[in-house]
């Protein structure tokens, strides 16, 4: 859909523009000479960033070209997107660079959102450049809304200062080798969304609508236009520029603790030949310092070895560094995201990489009801039998029992897929089953094989979890189905 707003040339035009030469001189964005690839979606954004650096390509010496990336998630409307953003380059006689990938196929491949995925391709492309040395810089067109966006997605996770500093302005690129450089900069920080519709308004300049931006299954979707928008209403008019502005302070505050760790990290931490993945922490000198630097100290270590730690993971870790205060030998293993582990010997907190284990093979088998199946792969059976529905009696739970006409003639059991959801008893609404298994604390290890029931696309019964409430019996429902779970009996183990 394409849209264009007209409005007077008033402030937005001169504001828009000062505001992006500022914070490309204040953050050294760009230098004369730089080849600068201009990501174009062909949103508002990116064609707002593209009109302004063209406006201003003369002052800053630099030489523009532009990039689209077609994510194959909305069809016909990413084939029109990609052919604006061709038409608008040729208009402003501009180099155009495309390309696309199936990101619904990556996603699902890799284990990621839609979100994570469409932003791991895309940013491949753009470091593809780099790596041919055609590009000084890739700019992108974030503003201020979603630096304030990204700021409280991060809060709501339970981020640290590292994860507040939210969208930097400048970052070098990443897997440049072979001497490589370049950057990805956002010249659209200090420029709020209305300003850029504005801006766009006063140039008459249309641009291309993306519809799953108001999708509300996406939590950045709900955030823009549900949580930002309350927040501004009854709490703080300004709070986008706030959330901007605490975002500057983590920023600093990391720039700032970088260097120290810099100086800290060679006498806390020992790396091993180039050749060992191991890194060892000394348990005694980590606990001298403050907790608030332990817990740098350890992701530092952890950053190095490209593992990512959440809260619980640094609490596990700081409690093993404290395990042998009494003096005695210790040791205490605490396993990380990635195959990696830590462990605390004698006055050492080891980092490492214990042998990849080949993951549970996936397993889908048709369930009769009534009826049973051997899950081999588990060691299960799971029988499904039908009862009948005596309200009030002795051993009968409705809350366990699905009923037959929702379910049809048979079910398919599997193991747990990532995106799963189920119905519990008693909650408003279906679950995704990996927050049910953190909430249990299902190690991660049996998760894959986790042996679920599905009908019509959707879970009527899992392992631990028991019925979906999606699935209960209707009132009057003469009859009910019950799932039941079994070891294999060795019998039956030995005959095969």
């Amino acid at each position: 859909m394409y849209l264009r707003v007209s409005v007077p040339e008033s402030i937005y035009y001169e504001a828009v523009r000062e505001k992006v030469l500022a914070s490309i001189r204040e953050h050294g964005l760009l230098q004369p000479g730089d080849r600068v690839g201009v990501a174009v979606s062909g949103g508002a954004d990116s064609v707002a960033m593209l009109r302004a650096l063209l406006e201003l390509r003369g002052e800053l010496g630099v030489v523009l070209s532009v990039l689209h990336f077609n994510h194959k998630i909305r069809g016909a409307d990413a084939e029109e997107d990609e052919r604006f953003v061709q038409e608008l380059a040729g208009r402003q006689g501009l180099e155009f660079h495309g390309s696309s990938a199936d990101v619904p196929a990556y996603a699902a491949e890799h284990n990621l959102s839609l979100e994570a995925a469409g932003r791991e391709a895309r940013y491949q492309f753009f470091e593809s450049f780099f790596e041919r040395k055609a590009l000084d810089a890739v700019a992108t067109g974030h503003t201020m809304d979603d630096q304030a966006e990204t700021v409280l997605m991060r809060v709501l996770r339970g981020a640290g200062t590292r994860g507040l500093a939210g969208i930097y302005p400048k970052r070098a690129g990443i897997g440049c080798g072979g001497g490589a450089v370049g950057c990805i900069v956002r010249p659209l920080l200090g420029v709020r969304r209305a300003e850029v519709l504005g801006y766009l308004g006063g140039l008459h300049q249309c641009w291309r609508e993306d519809a799953t931006n108001v999708d509300l299954q996406y939590t950045r979707n709900r955030i823009r236009h549900g949580l930002i928008p309350l927040i501004e209403t009854r709490f703080k008019p300004n709070a986008v520029a706030a959330l901007a502005q605490l975002a500057e302070v983590a920023r600093e505050e990391e720039d700032y603790w970088e260097a120290e760790l810099r100086q800290i990290m060679p006498a806390v931490v020992q790396v091993p030949g180039a050749d060992d993945c191991r890194l060892a922490v000394n348990a005694a000198r980590l606990a001298a310092f403050h907790p608030a630097l332990q817990r740098r100290i350890l992701r530092e270590c952890a950053q190095k070895l490209d593992v990512t730690l959440d809260f619980e993971h640094l609490t596990q870790l700081l409690r093993a560094a404290h395990c042998g205060a009494t003096g005695k030998a210790k040791i205490r293993t605490c396993e990380l995201p990635g195959g990696w582990a830590v462990v605390r010997e004698q006055q050492e907190l080891r980092f490492e990489l214990r042998p990849r284990r080949e993951p549970p093979p996936c397993y889908s088998y048709r369930l009769p009801i009534p009826g049973e199946v051997e899950i081999r792969e588990v060691g299960r059976v799971i029988r499904a039998f039908l009862r009948p529905a005596k309200p009030g009696a002795s051993g009968y739970n409705p809350e366990q029992s699905l009923d037959p006409a929702a379910l049809g003639p048979e079910l398919v059991i599997r193991n747990w897929q990532p995106g799963d959801r189920l119905w519990p008893a008693h909650s408003k609404g279906p679950k995704k089953l990996k927050e049910l298994f953190e909430q249990r604390h299902v190690p991660v290890a049996e998760r894959q094989s986790w042996p679920v029931a599905a009908s019509g696309g959707k879970l009527a019964w899992s392992r631990g979890f028991g019925a979906s409430a999606e699935f209960q019996p209707a009132c009057g429902s003469p009859q009910v189905v019950v799932i039941e779970e079994h070891v294999v009996h060795p019998r039956r183990e030995q005959g095969r």
